[in-house]
């Protein structure tokens, strides 16, 4: 076998079918036939995998959709581009086929020209995805260990700062000195923010999105978070109003609640004008704790709040201090809490502010779905 050529598994009961196409593809792949659908599911999976599938829908035992619906749903076998050999011409049997994850139809009788030309179309296609497939992998890799890398001395950065600012240097500062060295610390924050996305992005691209569930209360969790920004919000001349109900205990993973309510709070000060107020309210409903966060901001346009979710997408305004905005936030939130079984939206209108809410599974209400 000449292992630089390409891969084509031919399935069909029909020898006639088989001889055809081993004449006209074994020139330019490596072809490997089999002849019924359980023969076919075996050989997918068998080393090295096949880079096409030429599969004929009418097969005793288990036809060809079997087979292909079978295909797709096995983590090993799904990304493997399966044509269809049939002798049908109904639009239907098509639709079905490609509902399925088909990618094309070769119909009987052969053309050679055609058969060659799909073939080599989607084998082509398929390597091409498989590189990219390969340097995103070695993107996340990179931006996993650079990340990682490069939060250690950020940090020292950060430390040192609070220790000019907080503990006694700050007597040895001059106003401008001071200035300085909070520009410095916020500059390091806003650097950290970014590294820890940055490593969740990685992680949740490379399908390892670590969540370690723990129960807890959500009350003097949020509570912490709100001290923690006070000083922010304070400084930007914003108000907190808490409507924190002691709901239940609730099982979440501490680390990404924090993360997830720590960027719904920074996004509500980001485009909270000075003299307006921040509303974060704990309650409850039948089975879940519900955490909403609202700001008296500009507001998102209608049209951008279908997108706010998705990778690299802002929220559509100016932040009002000159603020800067990845798009990471909100994507990574989406992704914490859809980890935690819960949902979340928003409500929002032009010049009325923007309310997010988001919802984590209450203990009790585990218990009683047990």
């Amino acid at each position: 076998m000449d292992n630089t050529r390409q891969k084509i598994l031919l399935v069909d009961d029909e020898p006639l079918n088989i001889n055809v196409l081993v004449d006209i593809l074994k020139p330019d792949y490596h072809v490997v036939v089999a002849k019924s659908g359980k023969d076919a599911l075996r050989r997918a999976t068998s080393a090295p995998q096949p880079d096409l599938i030429l599969l004929d829908i009418i097969m005793p035992e288990m036809d060809g959709y079997e087979v292909c619906k079978a295909l797709k749903e096995d983590p090993l076998t799904n990304s493997i581009p399966v044509i269809f050999i049939t002798a049908m011409s109904d639009a239907e049997d098509e639709e079905k086929g490609f509902q399925l994850g088909a990618v094309d139809y070769i119909t009987k009788p052969f053309s050679a020209s055609t058969v060659k030309a799909r073939a080599k179309t989607h084998l082509t296609l398929y390597r091409q995805n498989q590189s990219l497939i390969e340097l995103n992998a070695i993107k996340n890799r990179f931006l996993a260990i650079a990340s990682h890398d490069l939060r250690n001395p950020v940090s020292a950065i950060m430390g040192f700062c609070e220790l000019l600012l907080n503990e006694g240097g700050i007597e040895c500062l001059s106003e401008d000195q001071r200035d300085t060295v909070e520009y410095i610390s916020l500059a390091s924050a806003e650097l950290l923010n970014l590294l820890n996305s940055l490593l969740d992005i990685s992680a949740i691209e490379s399908g390892k999105f670590p969540v370690v569930f723990r129960t807890g209360s959500l009350l003097q969790l949020i509570e912490r978070r709100i001290k923690n920004i006070r000083h922010y919000t304070e400084k930007k001349g914003i108000a907190i109003r808490e409507d924190l109900t002691d709901v239940p205990e609730a099982l979440f993973d501490p680390d990404r609640i924090n993360q997830a309510i720590d960027n719904l709070l920074n996004n509500a000060i980001k485009f909270s004008p000075p003299g307006t107020t921040i509303h974060v309210t704990l309650s409850r409903d039948d089975k879940h704790a519900v955490i909403k966060i609202r700001d008296e901001g500009p507001g998102i346009p209608p049209e951008k709040q279908g997108q706010l979710f998705g990778e690299f997408n802002t929220l559509g305004t100016k932040t009002t201090d000159g603020e800067k905005s990845t798009g990471f936030g909100l994507f990574i939130v989406k992704k914490i809490v859809d980890a935690h079984g819960g949902t979340i939206n928003i409500k929002s209108a032009p010049g009325q502010g923007a309310e997010f809410t988001f919802t984590v599974a209450l203990s009790e209400g585990l218990n009683r779905q047990k």
